[in-house]
């Protein structure tokens, strides 16, 4: 039975990460990475094109699972969020270790070894991680 997709968003200071479910809810899929500013134009478009369920979005917390310095950002993006997505439901997730583990997803798949350089590619792919946690732990 086909669902609504999950829209999963990694926040960062320049870039955001962005992936989104399949309509079986069951494999996370890279939309891209965008600016804030293309982010939100992007935003408009898939709010009209296509029925999500809810966001899940990255919360950051330092290696000891408390709230850090990022979260602040993490915060405000949210509540520009809400004013965009109305009543869609917005998750927040532990994101520790996703772009690590993007990062190392990436070289497994044969990706250029200097994959650090390339960190629009590890954005989305940490929302990927992000998302996939979330849909196998919901």
């Amino acid at each position: 039975m086909l669902k609504k997709r999950i829209l999963a968003i990694d926040v960062g200071r320049k870039r955001i990460g962005v992936a989104q479910s399949d309509s079986l809810q069951m494999l996370a899929s890279p939309i891209g990475t965008f600016s804030p500013q293309e982010f939100y134009l992007k935003l408009d478009i898939w709010l009209k094109t296509i029925e999500y369920e809810c966001i899940v979005v990255g919360w950051p917390l330092t290696l000891a699972g408390t709230e850090g310095e990022s979260v602040h950002m993490v915060k405000s993006f949210i509540g520009e969020l809400k004013k965009k997505v109305g009543d869609l439901p917005i998750h927040t997730r532990d994101e520790r270790f996703t772009s690590t583990i993007a990062t190392q997803a990436l070289r497994d798949s044969g990706k250029s070894k200097n994959i650090k350089k390339n960190k629009g590619l590890i954005d989305s792919a940490a929302a990927v991680v992000l998302l996939q946690d979330f849909l196998n732990n919901k």
